[in-house]
Parts: C-alpha cells; structure tokens; sequence
C-alpha cells in the first residue's frame, strides 16, 4: 500500500511538468504533419533520413477470450458495440483512438464519437471533436487527490460544477464519420432536485429534470431535428449532482470511447469503485476493453517490477469480474529512446516492461498485441522519429499525429484480420 501511495504522490508532482511537455510536442507534431515536412532541427548524433519497418503482429494470448467481441462484431447493423480504449499520454487528444475507431466504423458501420468527458487539459490538439467549458468546474479523478472519496466514472474523472457551469460539443467533421449526432447521453449521480439547460445547434434552450440518488443515472437528450452538430448543457446551481461526462452517439455499429490517463500505469482502476464501474457497464455495455499502459513504469526502479506485475493481476482480474461479458486486450509497450553518447538507442527499461507484460496476459488469461515488434522492435522510435513526415516527437516517447494514425490503423487491422480468422 505505502508503495501504491508513493506512486500517486509521483504522479502529482510530474502530471503537470509532463502536461506541458508533452501538449507541447503534440501541438508541434499536428503542425508538423499538416504542412508535411519536418522541422529541420541541428541534432548531429541523428540521421538525417529512417525508414521505419512496421510488421505484421497478430495477436497473441488468449484469443478464445476474445469471443465476446467478435460475437458482438457479427451483431452491429442491430446493435451497438462498444470499445473502451484506455491508456496513458499516448492516447490524449483521442489520435490514435480517433483513426481506430474510423477504420472500425467503416468496416462494421457506426458514427459518433462516443463518451466525452465534461472538461477536458487536450482540447487544443483534439481534432475529433471540438469541446469547450466554464472555467469553474471542479474536477477529480485517478490522476489527483481525491480525499474526500467522491466516486469517479468511468473515465476516472468526476465533475462538480462550482456555480452555473457549463460545457459545449461542437462535430468537427474531421473525419467523416463525425459530421453530426442524433442523441446526447449525460452520466451523472448525486444529484440535487433541480433540471439542467440544454440546447442543440445553439437553438431554443430546454430543461430537462435530474433524478436524485447516489447511484449513476442517464439521461437521454434528442436533436429535435433528427440530427445536430452542436450542443451545450448547463448547470443551474452549484454543487448540483456529480457529472461524468456524455455519450455522443448516432444509432447502431461501434462506438470506441477515449479513456486519456497521463503518467499513469493502468493502476488507476484501483480509484473507481466496482460499483459505479458495474453500473456503466449496465448502461454502455463494453465487448472490448483495450489497455495501453506500462511504460511509466519504466520510471521507477526495476526493484518495483514485481509489485507492479501482480497489482496489475488484481486489476484485471477485477475487469473481468467487473465487465464479465467483454474481452480484454494488453497493448504492448512502444519503443522509447535515450541517449547514449552521441546516438539514441532502446531504453533498457522497454524490454523488461515487455516482459512484465507477456507475464500478466499469461496469469490474465487475456489477449495481448506486441506493438513494440509491430513498429519494428529495437531502435524503430528512432526511426520513427526521422521519419519523413515523422511518426513520432523529440521526446522519442511519443507518436506525432501521423504517426497516432499509423497506430490506430494498425490495431484496426490487427483486431479485424483476428476477427476474420475466428470465423
């Protein structure tokens, strides 16, 4: 416990320092990529030019385990199927989720992008969807203190509006799939006897009435004209209920939901409580849960491995418990370089981290995809890094745009091409 204790203590001290990093090289990478070539920067130990060689991976593990959501995939033009996508700072400003979730979309249909959290720290590089908020909204979540225990969502946040607050969902269209939503689905809990403000396409403001009572509630709000590409809810009263966030959807097909949790190892779950996960799952129903966490761990001494492996057990054993009708998938970490000397090598942390994990899905029972040999295994972040246009940033831990899609494209082809093999 005192070590768990001692990890989040860590995690609140950098989570800012590392906020600001990496949004900065994320809204430097989008530059980049948009304009189509790199910033030509003096770094003497680089080459000027990689190419890097991204292979085949299939997954490996427990594939049988993988049937709940291949059943569901059989069962979109009917019925929504929903993927939960969580993991650590490579996952913000939802770019490797967003091309995922189109090449699922257009392969077994579906639009909309999914849950979207109340405030958010990457709206000025996500792309997705365009979000917006007062700035008096309090938030809590697996990333900050909570003493007070107030009981977190399913992103792992929950949020308290200090007065009349407010937040906006705008349909970027970016992609294709996101030109519009017909149904808006708020989350919240605790609430007082009061009613919410709403309006669609900036239109005629609506109330609508929240239940009370601790446990988690929806309420479904509908375009009046079928289908809209914006809309803002309000509060009424501070401290009025404990909101969670809201489902932009479009009917049947997939939904794959966005869960950004920076600096974090995947032992944030241990913050939500399994009933609040359980009444979530009753409403959102998730066949597949994705976890792409691990390499924050490589921040800590290789002494705390172990504890790490056998707490992220007790995790997943508790998702399958807690979500006993969904599958789960462990994304292996990436490759991440340091320097030596002149020249930029493999972490020496990857490998081990590599391991812990192909540990856990072996104990888990779970399907695991091995994206470090998939983006071509020792020394690709480097060329992934040089790359023209790049896919991936100057701190060589993280995609660049382009590369967030090269990611989500090839977990989309990995999860399909398993799917077609199951049949």
């Amino acid at each position: 416990m005192q070590k768990e204790k001692n990890h989040n203590y860590f995690f609140i001290i950098v989570l800012t320092i590392s906020l600001v990093i990496i949004t900065t090289n994320l809204i430097a990478s989008k530059v980049i990529s948009r304009i189509g070539h790199k910033i030509n920067l003096e770094c003497t130990s680089l080459p000027k030019q990689e190419v890097p060689i991204i292979k085949e991976i299939k997954l490996t593990g427990n594939l049988s385990q993988m049937k709940y959501f291949f059943d569901a995939l059989k069962q979109t033009k009917g019925h929504a199927v929903r993927i939960a996508h969580f993991g650590d700072s490579g996952l913000e400003g939802d770019m490797i989720t967003s091309s995922l979730r189109e090449d699922l979309q257009k392969k077994f249909g579906g639009s909309a992008v999914g849950f979207m959290s109340i405030t958010s720290p990457d709206i000025m590089f996500r792309t997705t969807t365009r979000q917006s908020f007062s700035d008096n909204w309090k938030s809590l979540s697996v990333l900050s203190n909570n003493p007070n225990n107030i009981p977190l969502g399913i992103s792992g946040y929950v949020y308290i509006p200090q007065g009349i607050s407010w937040v906006k969902y705008v349909a970027t269209g970016w992609h294709g799939y996101l030109n519009n939503f017909s149904c808006v689905k708020l989350y919240y809990s605790n609430a007082k006897n009061s009613s919410i403000i709403y309006s669609f396409n900036d239109g005629v403001k609506q109330n609508s009435n929240l239940l009370t009572g601790n446990e988690i509630h929806e309420l479904k709000l509908y375009a009046p004209s079928g289908v809209s590409n914006s809309i803002k809810i309000s509060t009424t009263q501070p401290d009025q209920a404990y909101f969670y966030g809201v489902s932009l959807e479009n009917g049947n097909g997939i939904y794959v939901d966005n869960f950004a949790w920076p600096m974090n190892t995947g032992l944030g779950f241990q913050n939500i409580s399994e009933s609040n996960i359980k009444q979530f799952d009753s409403f959102l129903n998730y066949k597949l849960l994705i976890l792409t966490f691990g390499i924050y761990q490589g921040t800590y001494n290789s002494n705390s491995d172990k504890w790490y492996e056998n707490q992220m057990i007790k995790v997943i054993e508790n998702l399958k418990k807690d979500f006993p009708q969904a599958s789960i998938l462990l994304m292996g970490v990436a490759d991440k370089s340091i320097k030596k000397g002149t020249s930029f090598i493999t972490d020496p942390r990857v490998p081990q981290l590599l391991k812990i994990q192909q540990d856990i899905v072996s104990k888990t029972g779970i399907a695991f995809w091995n994206f470090f040999e998939a983006m071509g295994g020792y020394g690709s972040m480097v060329k992934w890094v040089n790359a023209t246009p790049p896919l991936a940033v100057l701190d060589y831990a993280h995609p660049s745009e382009l590369g967030s899609a090269e990611i989500g494209q090839m977990l989309a082809k990995v999860l399909i091409d398993a799917y077609n093999n199951s049949k």
